[in-house]
């Protein structure tokens, strides 16, 4: 109570396929295929972090 929220907004029904990564290894079984749920927001003491689509 009376602090800054950490929270993430999460959409556990998205469907959607990864394309590229953001890291430097390309070491993954994930890249085309498809995953369900998806971040949608971060926010972090208060403040957006992370909006999908920004």
């Amino acid at each position: 109570v009376d602090q800054p929220a950490h929270l993430v907004v999460f959409d556990p029904v998205a469907a959607w396929t990864p394309e590229t990564t953001r890291s430097r290894s390309r070491n993954t079984p994930y890249l085309g295929t498809q995953r369900t749920g998806r971040v949608r927001t971060t926010i972090l003491s208060g403040r957006i972090t992370y909006e999908a689509g920004s």
